[in-house]
């Protein structure tokens, strides 16, 4: 395996819900020192404003978290015990992946009910092991996350959306 770094690219692309001037989805991606890129898709429950908030909090607290080096999984857990809940649906507000890869291409993932990412390597996808991981709240509610661990390779792509990619043309 070579051990040489390769240059990391990183892209996003959102579209605003029709009539709402806010994003529902935050996107963020920062270059750290010792060649570390973190990215966190965020999403916030329901549209506008409200959802913009909430999925500028969120990732924003993932991106800090992770980027001060506390554990992934840590960060996930915290940041799932600091977001409101929903009182009609009993879910949390927001949703996330983050990813945290170095230039070596070792790469954490964690997600949180967004849909899984997608790893393509070759023009084709690539399973991952995913291992579950229950947090449980303040509040008592138990929630699940999943953690990938993996070396991504020259020429790999990972591919991260919210539901507004997998519902597109839903009701």
């Amino acid at each position: 395996m070579d051990n040489k770094p390769f240059f990391v690219e990183v892209d996003h692309y959102q579209v605003q819900k029709k009539g709402q001037n806010a994003y529902g989805d935050m996107f963020m991606s920062r270059k750290m020192p010792g060649d570390r890129i973190i990215s966190v898709l965020s999403d916030g429950l329901g549209s506008g404003i409200k959802a913009c908030v909430l999925s500028t909090l969120t990732a924003t607290m993932a991106s800090c978290f992770v980027s001060s080096d506390i554990d992934i999984r840590r960060a996930a857990g915290i940041i799932m015990e600091t977001l409101p809940v929903c009182s009609v649906r009993k879910i949390g507000y927001s949703t996330f992946t983050i990813i945290d890869m170095d230039k070596k291409g070792f790469t954490r993932i964690i997600e949180h009910d967004n849909p899984p990412f997608i790893l393509i390597r070759d023009g084709k996808p690539v399973e991952t092991t995913k291992e579950a991981i229950s947090v449980e709240s303040n509040d008592g509610r138990e929630i699940s996350i999943f953690y990938s661990s993996f070396r991504v390779l020259q020429g790999d792509r990972i591919i991260i959306f919210s539901d507004g990619i997998s519902q597109a043309g839903m009701g």
